[in-house]
């Protein structure tokens, strides 16, 4: 799961959560924010995936988040606003044209389209699963009469 850069991005998650308005602990310390696992996520891009990232905190209880994560080639950068992009992923020894920059996936409609159609299936990840279900909250976004 991520491989050799997860040591890296759970350094950083920490700042990121932090920036982002839907994160319900901007008040708390962070200890640390680790994945605890990534559910591919069925779709045409090759790598969208939803991680469950555990936060602990100095003073409550720890929180689970899911984030959902996808790559694209830093050329396509500016596809995405500023406040998506979690990460740059440099390979090592390529040039900055090599790099990717890591995202998250809800600013890309390929991975909303991709989630939404998972009702109902059971998405395997490296240690447990996710099975997706539509709530009533679900209705109210305009979706409900399509088909998914």
């Amino acid at each position: 799961m991520f491989g050799e850069a997860r040591n890296e991005l759970e350094l950083i998650l920490p700042t990121y959560l932090q920036g982002q308005r839907w994160f319900g602990g901007k008040a708390r310390k962070i200890l640390s924010a680790r994945l605890v696992d990534a559910v591919g996520v069925p779709s045409r891009a090759a790598k969208e995936y939803l991680a469950l990232v555990r936060v602990d905190y100095m003073d409550a209880d720890s929180e689970l988040y899911s984030l959902p994560l996808t790559s694209a080639p830093a050329a396509r950068a500016g596809d995405y606003p500023a406040r998506a992009r979690v990460a740059c992923l440099r390979r090592e020894g390529s040039d900055r044209e090599g790099d990717d920059i890591l995202f998250d996936a809800f600013f890309d409609p390929e991975f909303s389209e991709a989630l939404v159609k998972t009702r109902g299936r059971r998405l395997k990840g490296a240690v447990g699963e996710v099975v997706a279900v539509y709530t009533r909250a679900f209705r109210t976004t305009g979706h409900s009469s399509r088909r998914a």
